[in-house]
């Protein structure tokens, strides 16, 4: 008998006892080609990467989920090793922005159904591009995963092989006030109070000498003797009379 064995996305070995394609018979009096009655058959099902073996298919019904499995030779037989091309998640993590998930120019271009609904994910092998856009005030700084950084590059790219979680990490933008007197006089920077109130580092060097997005600095002249204040400038133009601003 002739066993036909259809396996898209998989390869599958036959083997009687230990012997791989161990035909016993010939359909066509040439080179053994088939089997004898009664010979018994194991089947070993591989799936390619990316894909994941469900069942053994005859005749439209099921015969068996067990990988391998063991078929006995009574007849010709069409046998299809049932095999689905699996899933994967990719769940960002953000805040202080967002992100677009992109498949070559698709936004959202999932493929397959993580949940077995609507499109949700991305097949095995699927190149995802991840463009972070930070909220005002915000800059990007790096894409993790697993607990480190994995790129600084933005946009990135990710290839689906497994479920992945990647968190896109924003940091505030630190701004300086600047303060010049010609002559006259000194200028002190205040927030709440406290003089100068810096609340982030303009270098990154731990230093505190800048001020974040919205934090609200008074700027006060103290002029030297004979001198008084007359206004703000800046870029050249009147900016208040106020004293303190």
């Amino acid at each position: 008998y002739s066993l036909s064995i259809y396996s898209p996305g998989g390869t599958v070995e036959e083997k009687v006892g230990e012997i791989v394609n161990g035909y016993n018979c010939s359909l066509d009096e040439g080179a053994n080609n088939g089997y004898l009655h009664g010979t018994q058959v194991t089947l070993t099902t591989t799936p390619d990467p990316g894909y994941t073996f469900q069942s053994y298919e005859e005749n439209d019904a099921t015969l068996t989920t067990d990988n391998p499995t063991t078929i006995t030779m009574n007849d010709h037989r069409n046998i299809e090793a049932y095999i689905t091309q699996d899933c994967y998640s990719l769940d960002i993590l953000t805040a202080f922005g967002t992100v677009e998930q992109k498949v070559g120019e698709i936004v959202d271009g999932f493929n397959c159904s993580v949940s077995g609904g609507e499109d949700d994910g991305y097949a095995y092998g699927t190149v995802v591009t991840l463009t972070a856009t930070p909220d005002y005030g915000y800059a990007f700084g790096n894409w993790a995963e697993g607990g480190g950084p994995t790129s600084f590059d933005n946009p990135t790219t990710v290839t689906m092989q497994f479920d992945r979680e990647v968190q896109a990490y924003f940091y505030l933008l630190c701004y300086e006030v600047d303060t010049y007197v010609e002559i006259g006089g000194t200028v002190s920077q205040s927030v709440g109070g406290v003089s100068p109130g810096f609340n982030c580092s303009l270098n990154d060097d731990g230093n505190l000498d800048g001020y974040t997005l919205g934090t609200e600095v008074v700027l006060t002249p103290d002029p030297d003797p004979g001198y008084v204040f007359t206004e703000w400038q800046e870029n050249d133009l009147l900016y208040s009379t106020d004293n303190p601003v």
